[in-house]
């Protein structure tokens, strides 16, 4: 088969196919391809004389318009997230007290959250605390907190069961 044999409904079956990808692919990057292959193959069913050059000039331009249509179009009616931190659990705990489960070693140590030990790294001009030691959550760094000493005279009390 050369590309002589074309025919509309290939440009139709590579819909398909890019749809099918699509179902199984996170994103929605696919589906615009598949449109713009459904595109493709209608200019050709109009026009079945129309060159090959010509129909994957008509593709590539008709993803691209799709794509940054759609783009924009999501862009601009996204709504802000209720919980952005959602997958940065970390962050949710800037800002909370609660203390220190081992003393401290050369700036680095745990504290006990809920059911989990998280590391901690004393912030920077940090000197090396006792156990029990209140810390503030001032900053996360991957999975590490990053703390620093919490006045014990007036500072925030931990969460309610996760200090």
């Amino acid at each position: 088969m050369s590309f002589d044999d074309l025919a509309f409904w290939h440009w139709f079956a590579l819909a398909t196919i890019f749809i099918i990808i699509e179902i199984f692919v996170p994103g929605i990057a696919f589906l615009w391809l598949g449109i713009a292959a459904i595109v493709t193959g209608l200019c050709f069913l109009i026009f079945p004389q129309l060159a090959l050059e010509f129909q994957v000039v008509i593709f590539a331009v008709t993803a691209v318009i799709t794509t940054v249509t759609a783009r924009m179009v999501i862009a601009r009616t996204a709504k802000p997230s209720d919980r952005p931190n959602l997958n940065q659990r970390g962050l949710s705990y800037v800002g909370s007290v609660y203390s220190l489960v081992d003393d401290t070693r050369n700036g680095h140590g745990k504290v006990h959250i809920g059911d989990t030990e998280w590391l901690v790294e004393l912030a920077p001009g940090s000197a090396d605390l006792n156990a029990g030691s209140p810390v503030k959550v001032v900053d996360v760094t991957g999975a590490t907190l990053v703390v620093q000493a919490e006045d014990r005279s007036g500072g925030a009390e931990a969460p309610a069961g996760t200090g």
